[in-house]
């Protein structure tokens, strides 16, 4: 519960993303702390269970075809911006693609996994259903990203991967997923449910 409440307080964030957030300034080390390692903790906790590593990297999967179904439909077919103010690049055009995206490319890993190693990790439509939902989240997670750089009065978190930044940019639309992932497949999957 703790997990979820930050990810709403995070998510606030979006609702007035030109006003000055003075509180996250003055709470940055604390919001160093949360905002990454507690967050992103809850896939080591997923991979640790069971097949956790494979529903581990079905997340890493749902999310990354978001922003990869969102570049490349965005680019070329985005019209309607979805926060401008906030990440000019963002499209409603470019979050449908995403979601189709991310459902086609984690239905198509949970086939891979039972045909190529024998593992049962989930059976491919449910694997793309539930990709849905961590889709939809990874794009305001990347939004609460631009949000803090924003604040920061810089373009990217840092130039350690050109064309993308730092290693924040990289796996910013994980950081709100990951708890919802573990609780998402914790209901869903029988593995969670034995354990």
């Amino acid at each position: 519960w703790v997990a979820l409440a930050w990810v709403a307080v995070l998510l606030s964030l979006l609702a007035r993303p030109l006003q000055n957030h003075e509180w996250v300034l003055r709470l940055s080390t604390l919001f160093g702390v949360l905002y990454v390692p507690f967050l992103l903790g809850f896939l080591v906790i997923l991979a640790s269970e069971p097949q956790g590593l494979w529903a581990a990297l079905w997340v890493v999967v749902a999310t990354k075809f978001t922003d990869v179904g969102g570049l490349l439909f965005g680019v070329p077919f985005g019209k309607h911006k979805i926060a401008p103010t906030i990440s000019p690049a963002k499209s409603w055009e470019g979050c449908a693609g995403g979601l189709a995206c991310s459902a086609l490319a984690s239905g198509l890993y949970a086939w891979l996994m039972r045909d190529a190693c024998g593992i049962t990790f989930m059976v491919p439509w449910k694997a793309a259903v539930l990709a849905l939902p961590i889709a939809v989240l990874s794009i305001p997670s990347d939004l609460v990203e631009s949000v803090f750089k924003r604040l920061a009065g810089a373009k990217d978190s840092g130039a350690t991967i050109p064309g993308i930044g730092g290693a924040l940019d990289l796996i910013d639309s994980m950081v709100l997923t990951s708890p919802v992932a573990l609780i998402l497949l914790s209901y869903f999957l029988d593995w969670a449910k034995r354990g």
